[in-house]
């Protein structure tokens, strides 16, 4: 009907907990309701909202005690359904004494349910007067009656506040579910760096797949994924920024990016075939592959590791023809795509090599700078 509708923050008069709030505008943004949807003495945030086929609004949201304490933290995540003019029909939240995530984005299934890409969480640390929660990413549906009739964590390395998911959409043809995030990639036990992330669930619950994807530019940086959407051809298109770079006085832009993958979630064709990325010792026996694409390459080379999970100590470097050393990489915790941005160098043939812990060459291809 043209109306606006945002779920928002209420503050309490209190001051000590935040509810949410929920406005409705007409199209030229007069208000026509204002409602607080929740009241608790703990923090309600709000991060997602579908519009329901009865006029309706489901909001999602996290039940909260951070910001108030910093030991035994509760979280919990909410979900409120609402009628056309915000009045609350009924309101769902997660199983006390368990921490979840936000409902960081949802999607109405045809019976009447609804997928809710959140997180599973540990509070962790050995400080008596502080501790940190610490996140895996989950996917849970609700049948229609608001029961979990399934739930998936995705995890990969070690658990991280900075881990999350940050939007979902429903595969094409009903296959499933694709969820995307921020994922922290381990170098070694004390070193790490934040990657893309991006899994799917099928229909019934089951871990299809996840993939991550890293952007070197002198040093590893997220592309943080804000939005996504499917794609007639099976594929998925990501649109993010990466705020790592930013710095007020050297460097004041934030880069946008847009990165286009398969069905499979593949960047490079054919990811899908290297799904064992358990991180080993050196072994000779397995043989190291390299997969480029595109070759020849304009602006942007993408490549990943194959035939082997990553080698513990092992590292990537580009080198001209003659010899010169245009990148050196260290080695990614998983078999990972890395992205280097090229449009800088003169055109001509390169060499992509993967190395050993002692600096011997395990794997070298190729490819071309146009």
């Amino acid at each position: 009907n043209g109306d606006y509708v945002i779920a928002n923050i209420h503050w309490a008069d209190s001051g000590g907990n935040n509810d949410i709030s929920l406005l409705i505008t007409d199209s030229l943004f007069n208000e026509k309701h204002y409602v607080v949807l929740s009241s608790s003495t703990l923090h309600d945030m709000s991060e997602s909202m579908v519009a329901d086929g009865d006029g309706g609004y489901t909001v999602g949201a996290k039940r909260t005690n951070e910001g108030q304490t910093l030991l035994d933290y509760i979280s919990r995540t909410l979900i409120i359904k609402t009628d056309s003019v915000g009045e609350v029909l009924w309101e769902w939240l997660s199983p006390a004494g368990v921490l979840q995530d936000e409902a960081k984005a949802m999607i109405k299934t045809a019976d009447g349910g609804l997928v809710v890409a959140s997180g599973i969480g540990q509070e962790i640390g050995n400080n008596p007067n502080g501790h940190t929660l610490v996140w895996d990413g989950m996917v849970f549906k609700l049948d229609a009656g608001q029961e979990v009739e399934w739930a998936t964590p995705f995890r990969g390395g070690l658990p991280t506040g900075s881990t999350q998911f940050t939007g979902m959409v429903e595969a094409p043809g009903g296959s499933g579910y694709v969820a995307s995030g921020v994922y922290l990639e381990y170098i070694s036990d004390v070193e790490g760096y934040h990657s893309s992330w991006l899994v799917k669930a099928s229909p019934e619950g089951d871990s299809l797949w996840a993939r991550r994807y890293a952007y070197f530019d002198g040093e590893f940086v997220a592309p943080k994924v804000w939005d996504m959407k499917a794609t007639p051809d099976g594929g998925y298109v990501l649109v993010g920024y990466s705020s790592e770079v930013f710095d007020a006085v050297s460097n004041p832009y934030i880069p946008a990016w847009i990165m286009k993958v398969d069905s499979f979630g593949c960047l490079i064709p054919g990811c899908h075939l290297n799904d064992d990325t358990t991180s080993v010792a050196f072994d000779l026996e397995r043989r190291a592959e390299l997969a480029i694409h595109p070759n020849p390459a304009v602006d942007f080379l993408n490549f990943q590791l194959r035939g082997m999970p990553p080698v513990k100590g092992g590292s990537f470097r580009i080198l001209d023809m003659g010899g010169r050393q245009m990148a050196g990489i260290k080695g990614t915790g998983t078999g990972g795509t890395v992205t280097v941005p090229i449009y800088g160098w003169p055109g001509g043939a390169y060499v992509l090599q993967y190395l050993g812990p002692e600096g011997e060459v395990l794997s070298a291809e190729k490819f071309l700078k146009q």
